[in-house]
């Protein structure tokens, strides 16, 4: 401690009494000079007055004073603190309170004065001053919140009003709950900043008063009241939320008489999230962007985002993502988008065409981004079609079995329609042939051709020699076996001729007969309605008779299965 004697010195303290007993101050310690007029000390603090104040004898205020009597004092500096507090304890008493008691400190310069009581809800924070006092013990009742660790600091102070500054010791410790706390409020972030508050039922109570804070460990101001036995509660911007804030809630139940339990209640918090994520950036490794892929088997990726106003430890906001592929150029999200927790989706056997992939985020309050999208084309298919006609080009092969070969394996069958067109869409890229059917006539196959990104389009007209294709005995029927009702004869005529068809079951009985005359020459052709006729083998003969004169074909069979 640093003593200074000042002898033949009036003291002159602003602003406050001088008392017999020590006390601080911030004051001005003032003396008489010579004709030169009265000098003045500087203004300091921390300073002790020892010693009773007495009497002052002489002009104090002439500004050419010789002191001849008066009292003499001493002005103790001290800017020295105390020693830190030690044997710091807390304890949680039954009614939810904390109490703290820690060892006395005893100051070497003077006396140790009070203590201060500091409260924080974290470790490293001096936090709030809750008390001064002279005793070496506190307890907290200041609306303590269940489940929230309390860091209690505690410091000495002298008589100069030096706090100990080093070495105060922190200790922690948690409220209790009471039997009608509420301990278990939750609170949710929503879409658009709506926070929902939801807690349990407490037996006795009529009301809920709920506060809200921005400050954890802070009950703050009083924002609802909810009647029992509703226990829940939206607040929204439009009720004093903002956007991107972490809002604390502490709900207290209210008795039939009135009382509120301020003690051991939990306090639940959200972030009010009134807008969505970032926007994913999507990429394709195997379809660059519009442009013409031969692969149906598209995959995407995205980087993922981040929420902004994401839960506090560094983890992402992100639920989630959506995404939806359609032909579809302005999709609106929907019902129909795919929730994935992945960061890439592939997809097989994609039809040909424009397609476009979508994909938003979603973060916990379920916010969605703006949707991301790209383009993709497909292009694995070609188309091929033709006419079919006779060997003279007269007639159009109307009806006719039309298969689409690959390594002489039918993968596609067709008709002909009324003018003898076939076609067959979508069909993969890769080398083909037609095989054409026409009953009667011996199968016929194509040329090979391609279908590739540069050749999407074939176009084959075939014409089908009788001559050449129909079977060595001139007649035929279809189709053979016969699942429907009606069958049709083929048969070749050299010149206008009476035609006579003679059927006859596996007895050997007659069964059916038809006439009719043909005026035309070629492969000509007779239908014939079967539904009468019960399933079995059938034998057929063909006769022309023309110029008086009879030709018979060969007896043929064929099958009727029901």
């Amino acid at each position: 401690m640093k003593i200074k004697k000042i002898g033949l010195l009036f003291v002159f303290i602003l602003f406050i009494p001088l008392y017999a007993n020590y006390s601080s101050a911030s004051f001005i310690i003032s003396f008489e000079g010579n004709s030169g007029g009265r000098l003045y000390a500087a203004a300091s603090a921390n300073y002790l007055l020892d010693g009773s104040t007495g009497e002052n004898s002489g002009n104090s205020v002439s500004p050419d004073f010789e002191v001849n009597s008066g009292w003499y004092y001493t002005v103790s500096s001290d800017d020295v603190p105390p020693e830190a507090v030690s044997g710091i304890f807390a304890v949680t008493l039954a009614g939810g309170n904390i109490k703290i008691s820690w060892a006395a400190v005893i100051d070497k310069e003077s006396f140790t004065r009070a203590y201060r009581v500091y409260r924080s809800v974290k470790q490293n924070d001096e936090g709030l001053l809750l008390a001064q006092t002279e005793s070496l013990e506190y307890t907290d009742v200041a609306g303590l919140i269940f489940g929230i660790n309390y860091y209690y600091r505690v410091k000495s102070v002298d008589m100069a009003g030096n706090p100990s500054i080093t070495g105060n010791l922190v200790i922690t410790a948690l409220s209790g709950s009471l039997s009608t706390s509420v301990t278990a409020l939750l609170v949710n972030s929503k879409q658009g900043g709506r926070l929902d508050l939801s807690w349990p039922a407490v037996s006795g109570i009529t009301s809920y008063r709920i506060y809200r804070s921005t400050a954890a460990g802070d009950k703050g101001v009083r924002v609802s009241t909810v009647n029992a036995p509703n226990c829940s509660l939206s607040e929204t911007i439009g009720s004093g939320l903002f956007d991107a804030v972490r809002y604390f809630y502490t709900a207290q139940g209210v008795d039939a008489d009135g009382n509120e339990q301020q003690q051991g209640n939990n306090q639940g918090s959200a972030v009010c999230d009134a807008s969505g994520p970032a926007m994913p950036a999507v990429f394709s490794v195997t379809h660059p962007d519009s442009a013409v892929s031969t692969d149906n088997c598209p995959g995407f990726f995205w980087a993922e985002v981040e929420d902004f106003k994401a839960p506090a430890g560094g983890a992402t906001g992100v639920r989630g993502y959506y995404y939806c592929l359609s032909r579809n150029s302005a999709e609106i999200f929907g019902a129909n988008w795919i929730f994935i927790n992945e960061l890439s989706v592939s997809f097989k056997n994609i039809l040909d065409g424009d397609w476009f992939f979508y994909v938003l985020a979603m973060d916990r309050a379920d916010n969605i981004s703006s949707v991301v999208f790209r383009k993709i084309v497909i292009k694995t298919t070609g188309s091929v079609s033709g006419c079919l006609t006779d060997s003279e080009g007269r007639t159009f092969l109307k009806d006719s079995r039309v298969d689409l070969l690959s390594s002489l394996v039918a993968v596609r069958k067709s008709r002909t329609d009324l003018a003898g067109n076939y076609s067959f869409a979508e069909v993969p890229f890769g080398n083909y042939r037609l095989r054409i059917y026409k009953a009667g006539y011996n199968p016929l196959d194509s040329e090979e051709f391609t279908l590739s990104k540069s050749q999407t389009l074939v176009l084959l007209n075939k014409t089908v020699s009788a001559v050449l294709n129909i079977g060595v005995e001139g007649v035929a029927v279809y189709p053979n076996p016969c699942r429907t009702s009606l069958l049709t004869f083929v048969y070749k005529v050299e010149a206008p001729a009476k035609v006579f068809i003679d059927i006859y079951d596996a007895s050997g009985c007659h069964v059916a007969g038809i006439q009719e005359f043909q005026a035309l020459t070629g492969f000509r052709e007779t239908r014939w309605d079967a539904s009468g006729m019960l399933s079995g083998v059938y034998f057929y003969i063909v006769k022309l008779e023309t110029g008086g004169n009879i030709f018979r074909f060969p007896v043929k069979k064929f099958s009727l299965i029901r």
